[in-house]
């Protein structure tokens, strides 16, 4: 492997970009490749960092897109042609044949895995009708040089990229910023700076209100064990609970199974639950919630957790990766998060201090996930190197 430093390593990394006017939020993927661009920028094997747009369209310099403080760094795959030596594939795919045309170009090309792609392919092959068929989990040798992985989706998908690419796979770091939820709150504070402070406010009532933002778009993060939750919840505290907001749930509340599932309840029935659009992030929270409830299943990094809890909101999670972040569940521990729930609520708005201390505690365990923190940068420094020095 050549030393640190003898050579800088002009790099761009993918990102499908096909509607430059919406919101970073809609897709966890775009503020990663955002925040890995500035992180590369960081390594001191890299000379310049670029966001290379796979999509059709052009960004507008008039203000009216979110990608346009980035516009600078932003080139196209031919631009990459001549402006890079490692392309990493984080999001859009690609024909073979131009990983083929980058080979030749002398290229090095690295996968970035920032998904629940071996969920995703099950449910495909299980679920999707032929129609919707993508096609991009085909056997492709000798593209890659290497596939990044983030942490947890490691020790399951390995088998999966490792089968496909015919190359080793890494951990590739996952890394986070407070930029993007710290730009939304700059936003609403200017609009009404007396409702929207940016942080946890306690609402002065003895019943909370919980929220839970799962996506609902497959199995990795949904929203039926945080309503069984506060179904339990509410039977054993009914004191204790204002309402339960599901946002993201304007699909699977027209379901017929969800519908059934959840009619009966004791909650419902006493008009506590309510299945909402989705919403941003800060908005929801200021507006909506006292308590965020949050499930996943084997996708135990999430930015939600991150930016909930920075602005010093309690988290009840189920991520084994975040157990000091917040109040943690195991798995489907319906009995421990009810308690955690019940706690929180008689709790945790009874001294200032406790809740600021807990914001500032959140703060520093966000700070192993952040682009400025010595050991993602020299992970991502040996990442870049292996990949430079493969014979792939």
């Amino acid at each position: 492997m050549a030393k640190m430093g003898e050579r800088k390593i002009n790099i761009g990394i993918t990102v499908y970009i096909d509607n430059p006017n919406d919101s970073l939020f809609t897709n966890g993927i775009r503020q990663n490749v955002i925040i890995l661009r500035d992180l590369f920028e960081k390594c001191r094997n890299v000379g310049n960092s670029y966001i290379i747009n796979t999509g059709k369209v052009d960004i507008p310099n008039d203000g009216s897109s979110p990608w346009q403080p980035y516009l600078k760094y932003i080139i196209s795959p031919e631009d990459a042609k001549t402006k890079c030596d490692l392309i990493v594939m984080a999001q859009g795919s690609m024909h073979r044949d131009k990983y083929v045309e980058y080979k030749k170009l002398g290229k090095k090309i690295t996968k970035h895995i920032m998904g629940a792609e071996l969920s995703v392919l099950n449910e495909t092959v299980i679920f999707k009708p032929d129609s919707e068929a993508r096609n991009i989990y085909v056997r492709n040798p000798g593209t890659v040089s290497a596939v990044w992985l983030s942490d947890h989706f490691y020790a399951r998908d390995k088998c999966l990229f490792e089968t496909q690419y015919d190359c080793p796979a890494y951990v590739g770091a996952y890394v986070w910023d407070s930029r993007f939820i710290q730009g939304h709150i700059d936003s609403l504070t200017k609009q009404d700076p007396e409702k929207f402070t940016g942080k946890y406010v306690p609402s002065g009532n003895r019943e909370k209100r919980l929220s839970t933002m799962e996506p609902n778009i497959n199995m990795v993060k949904t929203s039926i064990v945080p309503v069984i939750i506060a179904e339990q919840f509410y039977r054993k505290h009914p004191d204790l609970l204002d309402k339960l907001n599901v946002f993201c749930g304007e699909k699977i509340r027209k379901k017929p199974d969800m519908v059934n599932f959840v009619k009966e309840m004791d909650a419902y029935k006493a008009k506590k639950m309510f299945f909402e659009a989705r919403y941003p992030t800060v908005w929801t929270l200021q507006k909506h919630t006292d308590i965020v409830l949050s499930h996943q299943n084997q996708c135990e990094l999430n930015y939600l957790y991150l930016d909930s809890a920075w602005m010093g909101y309690p988290v009840v999670h189920n991520s084994p990766l975040m157990t000091e972040l917040g109040w943690y569940y195991q798995e489907n521990d319906v009995d421990t998060a009810v308690k955690h729930l019940a706690y929180i609520a008689e709790h945790f708005d009874d001294n200032e201090h406790v809740n600021e201390e807990y914001m500032q505690k959140s703060r520093q365990f966000a700070y192993r996930y952040s682009i400025d923190n010595p050991k993602n940068i020299r992970a991502y420094e040996n990442l870049i190197q292996i990949a430079m020095d493969s014979d792939i």
